[in-house]
């Protein structure tokens, strides 16, 4: 098995690093051997999380019960993806769960999601810049930074429980069922009677610990002495009916429809802070970092953006140098430019000018001044985004778990 404290650790470090810089996005993980996780992150905090082909209407459906709380009534709505999340924000923000529910939902959801990445060999991590519904994003549906450590402590712990057991780790996911004899040579025990009931074959180990409040180490042990005596066997379960998801099609149709702004900042967080702005104001929005690579970039957008946005300071090329060789190029000798600085000055001005931008923005921007400028130089306003973007038209970018 994998080294639980090494791969907890790693994963432990890169959300670390997304806290520090307030990322929204995704955090992808992934192994050789096809396994996938989706952590969403809304400015630095865990929104939420789940694994492909796991039990995700289960594990929610489980987190939901130690709350109270029934997904029945919901079962008609339509969701948007991740619909488990959107879930959460829509009882969080009908006064159905509490804000402590919301988040004790969530931690519970993430501990099972850890234990699996926890197990996995060779994880690699690709980060992808915002996520379908990050506009609706609600930092109280999240898990609390003072919370994200104890939770990594947790995690580890019920691993090195369960590797203890000897049993393989995806079992934790099975259900245990009791095998008592058909005829029986002497008439079965009340703990054997009383344990049939619980060991169905319907019951995952994670369900049992929760309905008999039992842990890890109690109920695996529990099991692995009936399994000696060949009186218990394992069921695998399918997933339960998750409620519809919208589709994501008419979502990447809707968002490749709108307008494009184009950010060119070497601040990974300052393009993301830019791009969940134009998000809510309804744009689209092409985040570059790398100043050299601008034109290429821009030359290979199907549609002509409404507004380029570029930062003033930035190595290799500053701001003035790229605007300078844009006008250059036929394409976009007309595209209206902004030109992004910490401080404004009559200097700052005359420059802009002579290399054909046609306005400065102060930094840090702030929305009513960017919606200002997008209504100056693009005209009427699209109507503002509740989807947010879809994650196939999300940019990528690779990540080393160190």
């Amino acid at each position: 098995m994998a080294d639980a404290t090494n791969s907890l650790l790693k994963v432990y470090k890169t959300l670390a690093t997304l806290y520090q810089k307030s990322a929204s996005g995704c955090l992808v993980l992934s192994t050789s051997q096809g396994q996938q996780w989706q952590l969403y992150l809304y400015k630095g905090r865990i929104a939420y999380a789940f694994g492909e082909q796991q039990h995700r209407a289960r594990r929610l459906q489980r987190a939901l019960k130690q709350q109270g709380v029934s997904l029945a009534v919901w079962a008609n709505e339509t969701f948007r993806c991740p619909w488990e999340y959107h879930f959460l924000l829509k009882a969080s923000h009908t006064s159905r769960l509490t804000v402590s529910q919301t988040q004790n939902i969530i931690y519970a959801i993430l501990r099972e999601v850890l234990f699996h990445i926890a197990d996995a060999n060779q994880v690699s991590a690709k980060w992808q810049a915002g996520w379908a519904i990050v506009s609706l994003a609600n930092p109280e549906v999240t898990v609390p930074p003072s919370q994200i450590k104890p939770l990594f402590t947790e995690v580890k712990t019920l691993q090195q429980q369960w590797q203890a057991s000897g049993l393989p780790h995806d079992h934790v996911d099975d259900a245990p069922q009791l095998l008592l004899p058909t005829k029986p040579t002497a008439a079965p025990t009340a703990s054997q009677l009383n344990l049939e009931a619980l060991f169905n074959g319907q019951r995952t180990f994670w369900d049992l610990m929760l309905l008999m409040k039992q842990s890890v180490e109690s109920l695996s042990r529990m099991f692995c002495y009936y399994q000696k005596q060949g009186l218990v066997k394992l069921r695998t379960l399918p997933d339960h009916d998750a409620p519809q998801e919208q589709s994501a099609l008419a979502t990447q149709q809707d968002w490749l429809s709108r307008p494009l702004v184009v950010c060119i900042d070497d601040s990974v967080q300052m393009c993301g802070q830019i791009e969940l702005m134009l998000q809510r104001l309804g744009y689209r929005c092409l985040c570059i970092s790398d100043p050299v690579q601008a034109l290429p970039q821009l030359m290979q957008q199907e549609s002509a953006p409404v507004l380029v946005l570029i930062d003033l300071v930035m190595p290799v090329m500053n701001g003035y140098e790229l605007c300078s060789h844009l006008r250059r190029v036929a394409a976009f000798a007309e595209t209206p430019v902004a030109l992004m600085t910490g401080s404004k000055s009559i200097v700052d001005y005359v420059r802009a000018k002579m290399v054909g931008a046609n306005d400065l923005l102060l930094k840090p921007l702030e929305p009513k001044h960017l919606q200002a400028l997008l209504t100056k130089r693009a005209g009427s306003s699209p109507v503002p985004s509740t989807a947010g973007i879809p994650s196939s038209a999300l940019g990528t970018l690779n990540l080393s778990l160190v």
